[in-house]
């Protein structure tokens, strides 16, 4: 959605300083106060700088919300990286703890703003999310490969992908059921776990 994309150093130090002004006015000021006139003069550019970078506001946020889940991702991947010869159950706690900790600081570009953009761009995010965690949850199950049971891993990577990406949601915005995160965690560990881990009885 952008205009074109920063590539020389100059260029990148602007459209940061765009995206950092655009979080700071709709986290104090909320969305709808961000325009772009705001967004520019709290970034220290002219309008006109701010429009070779982005066409409109939805482009900011939707910019902001891709920068924070590519942040999210080397996080994840460093996380991943640690637990490469942990066992399952621990190396699934931790995962899921990161991915809560992930979440709960974001909660305002991931959540938040997604609900802001129009239909279209909202579906996008969504997807966006969904890759990440997906991508997230085949690095971690291709290392433990050994320790699962599922005949096809493809479905496994996407019910196990859509299921903790729901659960941490709900937990973050609503938690209806009032758990504590260590109770979430070992939720998640269980439902990591028992999935992947699962005996089908044989039918008669």
């Amino acid at each position: 959605m952008r205009r074109k994309k920063p590539v020389q150093q100059r260029a990148k130090v602007t459209a940061d300083a765009i995206l950092e002004a655009a979080e700071k006015i709709m986290l104090k000021e909320g969305y709808e106060q961000a325009n772009t006139n705001r967004i520019a003069e709290v970034a220290g550019v002219s309008i006109g700088s701010l429009y070779q970078y982005f066409p409109d506001k939805e482009a900011i946020a939707t910019s902001l919300i891709e920068k924070t889940i590519s942040a999210a991702a080397v996080k994840a991947r460093q996380t991943l990286h640690d637990l490469l010869e942990a066992p399952l159950e621990e190396a699934s706690r931790k995962i899921n703890l990161a991915l809560l900790e992930i979440f709960e600081e974001n909660q305002f570009a991931l959540y938040v703003l997604p609900e802001k953009l129009k239909k279209q761009s909202h579906d996008d995010v969504g997807l966006a999310l969904e890759k990440f965690m997906h991508v997230t949850n085949l690095s971690f199950m291709e290392q433990h490969q050994k320790d699962f049971t599922a005949k096809d891993l493809d479905i496994a990577y996407h019910v196990i992908t859509v299921a903790t990406l729901r659960n941490i949601e709900s937990f973050v915005r609503e938690n209806p059921t009032n758990m504590s995160r260590e109770q979430f965690i070992d939720e998640m560990v269980r439902l990591f776990v028992s999935y992947m881990t699962y005996q089908p009885s044989e039918k008669t």
